[in-house]
């Protein structure tokens, strides 16, 4: 069998990440994987270690933080159909037997499957609009209405998002499938001393990923003369970072706070932190939430989302509300006075390893993709 991923940029993001483990799990199947990406950027070094095809053929989003203009969403049309032609070309000269869209913000590839009559199956990573504040170009239920249309089935990350999706799209056609995530062996963490904590956040620092909640609970337990260390691991958007910076010097944290930047090896800081707090508004899945678990840290997670899908509260992590930094400030403080967390470390990383892992994710990803061929 041969798959055509189509990509939604060329960097290492979430959606990137999941699409490259699918592809290594579908590799030991003997599928025989092909991608599109829409530039040149670092996934291609993961992929040529792969010895996988690739070729650039630029596409574009169909959704925005910005609104368009009436005269922006009708040029666009314009370059969806040029590359859903190039992307039939692909198709027909590489004999791909299914094509599958790696994300809800790119058309053309379901746009160029549709033109060859190829199997597509749409991987639906985000929820676009509640977790990233991107705006449905062309309206939200003509979007959906045409992601039914182009494809025979509909992959989701989590039950969170499938229950979301399934009051546009039929219930019937939607599977869900965990991700490998794929990460490094740790042990987990089983004591630490009391009064001390490191903990750390990974992911793109933006609005949607909400770092705000940490710093506001770290204030609220400044007063009470407990002061823990906080590493934030990730890119940033420029304005977000001017935010938590003008908070951190209001608040006079900056003794409490570092930032690490972007990196290949978030695992380190998650090696050396003892809990990893995911704040995000709302999150798909929560790929840093399993992360934290396979490493045997504590997640410390909001309750939002795949959140409570993910996590038991205080049995293999912690769940709250991402709006109320009172909660999350209580988390930290039981952590901080604790001593030993082997129980639900050692939970948290059991479950982890038995529900996302590259052979039940190849399994059922093969088993979808062949009922259609």
């Amino acid at each position: 069998m041969k798959v055509l991923h189509i990509f939604p940029s060329a960097f290492l993001g979430g959606s990137e990440l999941c699409a490259i483990e699918s592809i290594e799990s579908l590799q030991k199947t003997g599928v025989e994987n092909h991608v599109i990406l829409p530039a040149e950027g670092a996934v291609i070094n993961r992929l040529e270690n792969l010895s996988v095809s690739y070729k650039i053929i630029q596409h574009n989003w169909w959704m925005s933080s910005k609104p368009w203009k009436t005269y922006l969403k009708v040029f666009m049309l314009k370059g969806f159909y040029s590359s859903a032609a190039s992307i039939r070309e692909y198709i027909k000269n590489n004999g791909i037997d299914v094509v599958i869209t790696h994300s809800i913000v790119i058309p053309s590839g379901a746009l160029g499957a549709r033109l060859t009559n190829t199997p597509h199956v749409w991987y639906l990573h985000e929820y676009g609009d509640l977790d990233h504040q991107l705006k449905f170009e062309y309206g939200k239920s003509f979007s959906l209405n045409l992601i039914n249309k182009l494809s025979k089935k509909i992959i989701v990350n989590s039950d969170a998002l499938k229950k979301h999706f399934s009051k546009k799209l039929p219930a019937a056609k939607i599977n869900r499938l965990y991700y490998s995530v794929n990460y490094p062996e740790f042990t987990p963490l089983t004591e630490k001393p009391s009064g001390e904590l490191l903990l750390c956040m990974v992911g793109r620092i933006a609005k949607g990923k909400n770092q705000l909640v940490a710093l506001k609970a770290l204030a609220l337990l400044k007063q009470e003369q407990i002061f823990p260390q906080l590493v934030f691991v990730g890119g940033a958007d420029p304005d977000y970072l001017k935010l938590l910076e003008a908070y951190i010097k209001t608040h006079e944290l900056e003794k409490q706070i570092a930032f690490a930047g972007q990196t290949d090896r978030p695992w380190d800081f998650v090696m050396r932190s003892q809990a990893v707090v995911v704040g995000s508004a709302m999150e798909a899945f929560g790929r840093v939430t399993v992360e934290a678990m396979k490493a045997g840290r504590i997640p410390i997670v909001s309750d939002t989302g795949a959140g409570p899908e993910l996590i038991t509260h205080n049995e293999n992590g912690f769940l709250f509300d991402p709006e109320k930094e009172k909660q999350l400030a209580e988390i930290i403080k039981q952590i901080w006075l604790g001593t030993d967390f082997t129980e639900m470390t050692v939970q948290a990383k059991q479950y982890a390893l038995a529900h996302f892992n590259s052979k039940l994710h190849g399994h059922e990803l093969l088993k979808i993709l062949t009922g259609l061929v």
